[in-house]
C-alpha cells in the first residue's frame, strides 16, 4: 500500500488547487485512507458525475469537483486507484483522490465540505435551467414547457454548455437529458458536441442505443 508521504509527493506534483489543499491536510495530520483495490473508471465517472450534480443542487461547497470530472473523462485506462483524505475536523474538505493503478500519478482530485459549510466554493451555482433539464419529469416536452414558462435566459446556449460539460466528463445520463431538448431549442454550436459524442460513444458500453437515437435526433435538428 502506498504510504501517506508518497501520496503527499504525488499530490504536490499534480499542481491543482485541490491537490495542494489535500497535501496540506496530510501534512497537518488529516487521516488518509488508500483503497487497496482498483475501481472501474466508467463506474467512477458515473458515480461522481451524479454526486457533482447533487452537490451543486444542495449548494455544497467544493473545490475542483468539475475539473476532476473532466480529468476522469480524459483518462483512458479502464481502472484507477483511489484515496480519501478527511480534513473536515479543521474546517476543510473531504478529498477524493484518483490515481493510476500503479500509484505513480494523480489523475484527479476534488474536495467537498460539510453540508451547509461556509467554505468558499468554485462550483457554478445550480441554475433554474439545471433544475429543469436535469430534473425528472417523464417527457422532454414537459421540460420544454417549464423552460418556456420560466423564461430561462438563452436556453440554446445553456444546452450547448451542458453538452460540452457532460461530453468532457463522459456523464452520458446528463448528456442525454441536454441532447433531448436540443430539437426544441436548436443551436448550430450543438452539432460539434453531438457529433463528438457519437464518435466517442462507439467504444463506450454506457453509450446505449436509446442514447444514440436521442443524439442522432438532436443532430438532425441542428445540421444545415
Amino acid at each position: 500500500m502506498i504510504r501517506e508521504h508518497a501520496l503527499g509527493e504525488l499530490l504536490g506534483e499534480a499542481g491543482t488547487r485541490a491537490c495542494a489543499l489535500a497535501r496540506e491536510a496530510l501534512a497537518a495530520g488529516a487521516p488518509a485512507d488508500v483503497w487497496e483495490n482498483v475501481q472501474s473508471t466508467s463506474t467512477a465517472r458515473m458515480l461522481y458525475g451524479r454526486r457533482e450534480n447533487a452537490s451543486r443542487r444542495a449548494g455544497q461547497s467544493s473545490v475542483d469537483f468539475e475539473a476532476a470530472l473532466r480529468a476522469l473523462g480524459a483518462y483512458s485506462d479502464d481502472v484507477l486507484a483511489r484515496a480519501q483524505i478527511d480534513d473536515r475536523s479543521r474546517g476543510g474538505y473531504w478529498f477524493e483522490v484518483f490515481l493510476t493503478p500503479g500509484f505513480d500519478r494523480v489523475i484527479a482530485c476534488f474536495g467537498v465540505a460539510r453540508p451547509k459549510s461556509s467554505s468558499a466554493s468554485d462550483a457554478p451555482a445550480w441554475s433554474r435551467l439545471d433544475a429543469i433539464v436535469l430534473g425528472t419529469p417523464p417527457e422532454p416536452r414537459e421540460k420544454v414547457a417549464e423552460l418556456l414558462e420560466a423564461g430561462a435566459a438563452d436556453v440554446p446556449a445553456g444546452l450547448v454548455a451542458g453538452l460540452e460539460k457532460y461530453l468532457a466528463t463522459r456523464y452520458w445520463k446528463s448528456f442525454g437529458k441536454y441532447a433531448a431538448l436540443v430539437p426544441s431549442f436548436p443551436s448550430p454550436e450543438a452539432a460539434r458536441y453531438l457529433t463528438a459524442a457519437l464518435d466517442r460513444g462507439r467504444s463506450d458500453p454506457l453509450f446505449t442505443e436509446p442514447l444514440v437515437a436521442t443524439v442522432e435526433a438532436a443532430l438532425a435538428a441542428v445540421r444545415p
